[in-house]
């Protein structure tokens, strides 16, 4: 219990008052606590005695005697949670680790989910495991169909963000929530590549504009189409790389757009702090294992590099970056702004590792 107010009542002892509500289930350990009934009984020396039953899985009984107030609280048992401690104790008063974000039962939306390897179901995932609640934007109807199946019961707005006009369609649908928009996630990329990747000068008019468009100029508009719907210190985060420097011919043309990607977080931040204290921010990814990446051409043995030049010698999961989208979407980033917070798990401190410079050298 975080907080109990005590009474003193004139007869019968004393009123114990508890300020939550309801179990919410936590990603990491435990759960959070709040009581809907409570049964009392007399006892006929020390006072009164509550009991809480709550629950499925009998853990050891705790137990709490305060002799002053003649008191006893007897929780009788718990939810049983996934633990990733190694620690067998229970705790009397199990916390939410994730607490620390604030943002329970804030609102916030997530655009670009596809399927479960998305980065934006990732992230629309671990929003609700932290009590979020989560609207969710995709291209078409065909998409929303999958994705209702992903998180049924939810609501689900249609924007193809190369049509202007849906752009202020979805402003006006999410409008008709009247609680402010805390956060927004734009995980929104796409390039054509369906004719194989060419050299950079070789790329089209075509297929370089398209690319801005969606992938670049989207979040400016959408930013702009629900500017008056954001709370006064909301966060605005897209999806990034984690370099757009170093020209990796697997990438395409898609690093100069994700560079203007980048560059827009400052001049949004500039713009909106005329009117707000909203935030602009990126996570710049390393590359990850998702359905959209593995249809780029030559990806796949670009991942395969990259889990040999991370240090650690696995990739970049989609988990890890939707953590960070958690931590820049939350409060606590509150002094960060215009930034591209890098994921990568080290891999651009370490391409001369002599693993890798050995077998070059070998001719392997």
């Amino acid at each position: 219990f975080e907080l109990a107010r005590w009474r003193k009542l004139p007869a019968c002892g004393f009123r114990m008052t508890f300020e939550l509500a309801r179990w919410r289930k936590l990603p990491a350990c435990g759960f959070r606590m709040t009581f809907e009934l409570a049964r009392w009984r007399k006892l006929p020396a020390c006072g009164f005695r509550m009991t809480f039953g709550l629950a499925s899985r009998m853990l050891t009984p705790l137990f709490r005697i305060d002799k002053a107030l003649g008191c006893e609280f007897i929780i009788v048992d718990f939810r049983s949670a996934p633990c990733h401690s190694s620690s067998n104790q229970a705790s009397l008063f199990p916390t939410n680790p994730m607490s620390y974000l604030q943002i329970e039962e804030k609102r916030f939306v997530v655009m670009g989910v596809a399927n479960r390897k998305s980065v934006a179901y990732s992230i629309g995932k671990a929003l609700e495991a932290n009590g979020a609640a989560v609207e969710y934007v995709v291209r078409n109807q065909k998409r929303r169909d999958e994705v209702s199946k992903l998180f049924p019961n939810r609501p689900i707005w249609i924007c193809d963000v190369e049509d202007e006009s849906q752009i202020s369609s979805l402003a006006i649908e999410l409008a008709t929530n009247k609680q402010p928009i805390h956060g927004l996630v734009h995980s929104i990329a796409f390039a054509d590549y369906s004719d194989g990747m060419k050299p950079f000068h070789e790329t089209t008019r075509k297929q370089f504009l398209q690319a801005m468009d969606i992938s670049c100029f989207s979040f400016i508009a959408v930013s702009n189409a629900v500017k008056d719907l954001l709370a006064p210190t909301a966060s605005m985060v897209t999806i990034g790389i984690s370099t757009t420097r170093m020209a990796s011919e697997s990438y395409g043309f898609m690093a100069p757009v994700k560079a203007a990607l980048d560059s827009s977080l400052a001049f949004l931040s500039k713009s909106f702090s005329r009117f707000s204290k909203i935030r602009f921010n990126a996570v710049g990814a390393g590359l990850l294992k998702t359905s959209a990446s593995a249809g780029i051409p030559g990806y796949v043995d670009a991942y395969l590099f990259a889990e040999k030049a991370i240090p650690r010698g696995t990739g970049v999961t989609t988990q890890e970056v939707a953590d960070t989208v958690l931590f820049l979407l939350s409060p606590r980033s509150s002094g960060i702004t215009a930034q591209t917070l890098v994921v990568d798990a080290g891999m651009s401190t370490n391409y001369f590792d002599n693993e890798i410079v050995s077998r070059v050298a070998g001719g392997q």
